[in-house]
This record gives structure tokens, C-alpha cells and sequence, in this order.
């Protein structure tokens, strides 16, 4: 079926209204280059640097599987570290296309996603994944979930135990010693290590109240 990119002109006003973030919602990240020297900053790509760093702030687009993908950044090695190079982008946010294809790795493969982006439309997984529960709790409701209903940095519910830093905006969710659910809401990112579905279900029903 494919997912149409739809641009979110300010992330935090658009959060802030209730909104969640789909798979095809992409905005831009200037605090990505905020800091020349962060971690973030060396992971653009020559090919942002060359074709759009004097035109936009790098982009972040959320994928049918719910991992946040940066067709600005170099391609990763597979060991953690990053290659030399990375997507060829073309085209006018949201319609652009980005060569070649997107790999998004995963701990837990089902919740990969490996398809392409073309002319402003992320393609249907071409390993055959489906995403029939692609709406993840986000780091929004973390925060808003703690902010509202329990006073203080540590909540534990069931096997649960939700983790908050106010200060670094850093958000872990925890069972048995494993982090499920990791998130850094300043850089609007979040990821499951460890999380199978029938976890994100119940943190997402806990969340919801």
C-alpha cells in the first residue's frame, strides 16, 4: 500500500496537540547541527553537506516499523559505527526520493524495515514484513504519563518500571533488567531493543490509562 510523507512543519506544536506521529511524518532537526561537534553533526552525510546543508535542517521520517530514519546521515556499517557515505536525496520535502533503498535493522527483525523511498512514498517492506500494529506509545505520552499521574522519576506498574530524566529527557522503560523501550525526546527519537509486540500492547494500554 506505501506510506505518503507528510511534513510536520513544527514538531513540538503538532505533539503538543495531541497528535501522534504516523509512519510517513517526517520534520526537520535543526539541533542536529546545533552542536558541530556532537555525534549527531559527523553523521551527516557528504551528500547532505554538498546538495542541501545550505538549503534545509537535516530530516527525520518515521517508518512503517516505528524507527525514526535520517536519509541525511551516512549509511551505518552493521557494527555500530557509520560508512563513508550515505543517501543520494532528491527532490523538495515531502517529495522527495532517496537512493538506494533503506535497510532499518532491528533487534527484533519482524519490526525491521527494508523498502524504499520514492518520489515523497515509503514502499511496502520488500522482505514481506507487515505493520499491523505500527502505533507505539511516544516519548510524549512517556513524559505526559508520568507528569500527570505520578509525581516523581521512577513509576514501576505490573513488571513495568518506567525511568525518567526531566534533565536529559531521557526515557527508559524496563522489565526483568531488559530495556524494552529507550528514547532521548530532545532528539524526537525512540527504539525497542528488546520489546515483542505483546509488551508494546500493554505499555501502550498502561500509557492510555
Amino acid at each position: 500500500m506505501g506510506w505518503k510523507l507528510h511534513f510536520i512543519e513544527d514538531l513540538d506544536k503538532y505533539r503538543s496537540e495531541g497528535k501522534q506521529i504516523r509512519p510517513g511524518d517526517c520534520w526537520l532537526a535543526p539541533w542536529l547541527i546545533d552542536c558541530p561537534d556532537s555525534w549527531f553533526a559527523t553523521s551527516l552525510s557528504p551528500e547532505y553537506k554538498r546538495d542541501w546543508a545550505n538549503k534545509r535542517a537535516p530530516l527525520i521520517i518515521r517508518l512503517p516499523c516505528g524507527s525514526d530514519w535520517q536519509p541525511d546521515a551516512k549509511f551505518g556499517d552493521g557494527h555500530g559505527g557509520l560508512k563513508e557515505n550515505g543517501w543520494m536525496v532528491t527532490g523538495e520535502v515531502p517529495n522527495i526520493t532517496a537512493m538506494p533503498s533503506i535497510n532499518a535493522d532491528s533487534h527484533v527483525k519482524a519490526w525491521g524495515y527494508h523498502g524504499w523511498l520514492k518520489n515523497g512514498e515509503l514502499s511496502d517492506d520488500i522482505e514481506g514484513r507487515t505493520y499491523e500494529w505500527v502505533m507505539p506509545p511516544l516519548e510524549s505520552e512517556v513524559l505526559q504519563f508520568i507528569d500527570d499521574f505520578h509525581q516523581g522519576n521512577t513509576v514501576v506498574i505490573d513488571e513495568y518500571t518506567f525511568l525518567i530524566d526531566e534533565v536529559t529527557e531521557h526515557a527508559d522503560i524496563i522489565k526483568n533488567d531488559n530495556v524494552l523501550w529507550s528514547s532521548t525526546t530532545g532528539m524526537g527519537r525512540w527504539h525497542y531493543p528488546a520489546a515483542t509486540i505483546e509488551d508494546r500492547k500493554v505499555i501502550h494500554n498502561i500509557l492510555k490509562g
